[in-house]
């Protein structure tokens, strides 16, 4: 029963339909950006505009994408280009990458410390097992005198 996939028999059929859907959106997109040119964003006052709304919600277009759609045409000062979301991204991507950086020297400045931690109480060890062969023998001197 190999090829008999139901899963990729879905993927093909959703993948087809959303490319129509697809093609679609991008007309109506460009209808859209059309209309606002010419009749200005508010489709109270913008017939044409209004019936590319209609349109676009008779083929299931998101709200978000037309209202996007119009915030791009009318040059909304809000609107964020893909290339200024592209940028903001990579602004994004250096910042974390700096912070590794700086995170990864914070860790490097802790070993080092809990290094000079470690060597400083193994000292101390020793010191103190001095300590206490000295105070052994003078007890033992004490007691034996």
């Amino acid at each position: 029963m190999s090829g008999h996939s139901k899963f990729a028999n879905i993927k093909h059929k959703k993948e087809k339909n959303d490319a129509a859907k697809g093609k679609i959106f991008t007309i109506i997109g460009r209808e859209i950006a059309g209309a606002v040119k010419e009749g200005g964003p508010d489709p109270a006052n913008n017939f044409k505009l209004a019936q590319v709304i209609t349109k676009a919600k008779a083929n299931n277009m998101p709200n978000d994408t037309i209202e996007r759609g119009i915030k791009k045409a009318a040059g909304d000062a809000n609107y964020e280009t893909a290339d200024e979301a592209a940028d903001k991204a990579s602004a994004a991507k250096k910042k974390v990458k700096k912070l590794e950086k700086e995170i990864a020297s914070m860790k490097k400045e802790a070993e080092t410390i809990d290094d000079s931690i470690t060597a400083y109480q193994d000292q101390m060890e020793d010191v103190e097992a001095q300590n206490a062969k000295e105070i052994f023998k003078k007890y033992q001197e004490y007691y034996n005198e």
